[in-house]
Parts: structure tokens; sequence; C-alpha cells
């Protein structure tokens, strides 16, 4: 829904007027549930990690909206809908190389078949306008050869 909303935003906002007003508007509902002298608590480590955070969000929206500009937004969804996975797959690959990381990876096999069918419907969306001109193709060399 928010990609098929975005994308009709497009047609009279840049994305970057979009992300304004995301965030413009983000700022406003959360407001009142914040305490901004919690910053000054942090340590270095923590303070860097916030600010990567803050900046991967930007880049991340704004090739989000950039990418409704260029794509379909199927397409664009399909690809976002993999996030999660490369989150999971990230994770694994930290629990290989360190066992003892307090946050492990318990997925169940229901969770990992769930992911397998996620990346099949989004390798499916991506290629369904091949699959469909392969058909037209198959159409049109019948119709000729008749």
């Amino acid at each position: 829904m928010y990609a098929l909303l975005q994308k009709q935003l497009l047609v009279k906002f840049s994305s970057v007027q979009i992300l304004f007003m995301i965030y413009m508007f983000s700022i406003v509902v959360l407001l009142p549930f914040i305490s901004p002298l919690s910053l000054f608590e942090l340590t270095q480590m923590q303070f860097y990690l916030l600010l990567f955070c803050c900046v991967n969000t930007i880049v991340a929206y704004g090739c989000f909206a950039e990418a409704l500009n260029c794509w379909d937004a199927s397409k664009v969804s399909a690809v976002l809908a993999l996030a999660p996975l490369f989150t999971i797959g990230s994770l694994k690959l930290v629990v290989f190389f360190q066992p003892d990381y307090a946050f492990s990876d318990r997925l169940s096999m229901l969770s990992l078949f769930g992911a397998f069918l996620l990346v099949v419907g989004s390798v499916l969306t991506a290629l369904m306008p091949v699959f469909q001109q392969h058909r037209i193709n198959k159409r049109a060399a019948l119709v000729d050869s008749d």
C-alpha cells in the first residue's frame, strides 16, 4: 500500500518533498514520546550507531522513492520485501562466526518456509514481464506460421 500511495504522490510531488512530508509528520506524531536529553547519556559507540541508522534511513527511503520513479510499484515492493531476508542472512552469518552471540537465530521451519515463499514471490513478480513477453512472442509465432 505504501508503494502504491507514494507512486500516486510522485505525480504531483518530487521524492524529496514526499520524504520531507513523511519526516515532518513523524516528528509531530513522535514528539510527545521523545526525551532529547537521553542523547547525552549515549556512549560514543551508541551515538555512532544512532548516527548510522539515521543516515541509513534517509539513504534507504531516498533510494526507495527514486526507484518508484523508474520501476513499477509492484517490482519495488517485491525488492523491498526481501529486506528482512538480508537481516536473517546477516544474523545467520554473525552466529556462524560467533556462536555465543546473544541474539541467536531461532527460526522455525515454518519461518524458513515463509522466507522461501517470499523469495519465490519476489522472483516471480520481477520475472512476470519476461514470461508475458515470451507468451506474446510464442502466440505471434503461431499466428505467423498459420
